[in-house]
């Protein structure tokens, strides 16, 4: 899961009885044209660029003490402004590099230049630097247990990464999982033909509809996620009473993370009812999860994940460290692979013809009622591939994945220290026309070398699940289980959409603003 510190967070500071402040002038950005040396004392300095003091990056300006912090109060030109529009905002007034300074946490410094990006994933390191998670992190600390892949830092995050690969392998690895990938996609299609609406047409329902996929498509992630770590399904659809807890847990969870990073660390100073919701939901999720990973330790199925790892764990250190792994795998699919899966199907849905040649570019690799996708078949889908690919260049799952320098950098010629944190914003490189020309059009075949319309993409500027080893943990299972899914979907269905338009709201993700309708009907 990528994840940030959201700027739209920070309006929950105005809570509390904060006076309203007048709006502040804004840090203009500096000229784009920087001067060279003309040292004559040295022939080196006269042939570099100048570079600018880190003071010098244009963002909105400064009161001492508060720092940006005004601009987020009432009466701030940022409150509450929405967070992809706040970013849309900066980018248009300062240009491809801003800062946001705030009292109570590192600088932080927005990149929209893909040469900026490569600078600072090139400077990543072997134990690249990330510091998400901190409540979570100084909790599960607290408490004497480890923190998982996502929120650990330094040696233990190496040491994570490490157990981590035994699951997690390289770029073809998610491709052992394909059969128990194929159930939970065969499971989630027979849970969507039990909720769609029937033959009969309403006004507010139109035949076949499936009301808000997204919800089912949770279901879906969580089901798939526990298909292939734990070896089979946990009966999420049959409504366990287990695996809700784990599930509303999950999703407790998530809420509590996305409000963590709209509110002032007070849980710094003392324990917040929001730090300790999260700290109940926590629990939950862990108990949870190590029951069910004992139980498939001690009778492991064959091709699972926990299969893979059961020999490892020979202490109780490496059950909790399985453990966190798991978890942290639930955490970072069902809200990210959920919302990749409808991005995708929108956009096919709302362009047939697309939504058609990857019909038969799937019947043409299945062409059997009773085929199933394989490690074979799978490759074959290069067209549905590049509409994955688009659909996440429109419709940007995370705004970007962030990094906290371990070294000075000199980033569009500003010189940026060590401890700031640099944000790539991979979210508005996408739909840059620069970088992609007709951003807003939908055109798989931008990305088939093959086609005459393939625009070879620069470097750094496509980066939907981060780059490096700090990348989303879970890319490779959310691609496949999105391109499974939707050729099941596509071998039963002609989708149309109810929804031909919604907006995105910035969370943890970027999230569809309203419930998004499908109607399924039966080829």
């Amino acid at each position: 899961m990528a994840r940030h510190r959201l700027l739209s967070a920070l309006q929950s500071a105005a809570a509390g009885g904060v006076p309203i402040l007048s709006r502040l002038p804004r840090h203009r950005p500096p000229p784009l044209h920087l001067c060279r040396s003309t040292a004559a004392s040295s022939a080196a300095a006269a042939a570099a660029p100048a570079t600018l003091p880190f003071s010098a990056v244009p963002g909105p300006s400064v009161v001492p003490l508060l720092r940006n912090l005004p601009h987020m109060l009432p009466g701030g030109r940022y409150f509450k402004m929405p967070a992809i529009q706040q970013l849309e905002l900066c980018r248009q007034e300062y240009g491809p590099i801003w800062k946001i300074e705030l009292p109570w946490q590192r600088p932080m410094l927005f990149l929209a230049r893909p040469e900026d990006v490569k600078e600072v994933f090139l400077a990543d390191g072997p134990i690249p630097k990330r510091q998400d998670f901190e409540a979570f992190a100084a909790y599960r600390t607290s408490r004497g247990l480890g923190v998982g892949i996502a929120a650990a830092e330094g040696e233990q995050w190496k040491e994570y990464r490490e157990l981590g690969q035994t699951v997690l392998g390289g770029p073809q690895s998610a491709l052992r999982y394909v059969d128990k990938i194929t159930d939970a996609a065969d499971m989630f299609i027979r849970h969507l033909r039990s909720v769609r609406g029937g033959p009969q047409s309403t006004e507010q329902a139109p035949p076949y509809t499936v009301s808000n996929f997204q919800e089912s498509a949770k279901l879906w992630a969580f089901e798939s996620m526990n298909t292939m770590a734990l070896g089979a399904p946990i009966g999420i659809y049959e409504r366990d009473a287990e695996a809700a807890r784990l599930f509303n847990g999950t999703m407790e969870l998530f809420e509590c993370f996305t409000e963590l990073n709209q509110a002032v660390p007070l849980w710094r100073v003392f324990p917040t009812p929001l730090y300790r919701r999260m700290a109940r939901s926590t629990d939950v999720v862990w108990d949870t999860c190590s029951q069910y990973v004992r139980r498939a330790l001690a009778e492991p199925i064959s091709g699972s994940m926990v299969a893979m790892v059961a020999d490892q764990v020979t202490s109780d250190r490496k059950l909790m460290m399985v453990t966190d792994i798991i978890g942290d795998l639930l955490l970072s699919s069902i809200d990210t692979t959920s919302t990749t899966l409808t991005y995708l199907i929108h956009c096919l849905a709302v362009h047939p013809e697309c939504q058609e040649r990857a019909r038969q570019e799937v019947l043409a690799a299945l062409p059997s009622a009773g085929d199933q996708p394989t490690a074979d078949t799978i490759p074959q889908l290069s067209y549905l591939k590049a509409c994955l690919k688009e659909a996440l260049r429109i419709h940007h799952v995370t705004a970007g994945v962030g990094r906290v320098l371990s070294k000075e950098l000199v980033l569009s010629g500003y010189t940026v220290p060590a401890g700031v944190r640099c944000v790539p914003l991979s979210m508005l490189m996408a739909l840059d026309p620069h970088l992609f020309p007709e951003p807003e059009r939908f055109l798989p075949e931008r990305w088939l070398r093959a086609s005459p319309q393939y625009q070879k993409v620069a470097q750094y500027a496509y980066l939907p699940f981060g780059h490096g080893p700090r990348m989303c943990v879970g890319r490779r299972f959310a691609e496949l289980e999105s391109w499974v899914a939707a050729a099941q979907l596509l071998r039963q269905f002609r989708i149309t959409t109810s929804t031909p338009e919604f907006g995105k709201v910035m969370k943890l993700i970027n999230m569809p603003d309203r419930p998004i309708d499908f109607q399924l009907n039966d080829l």
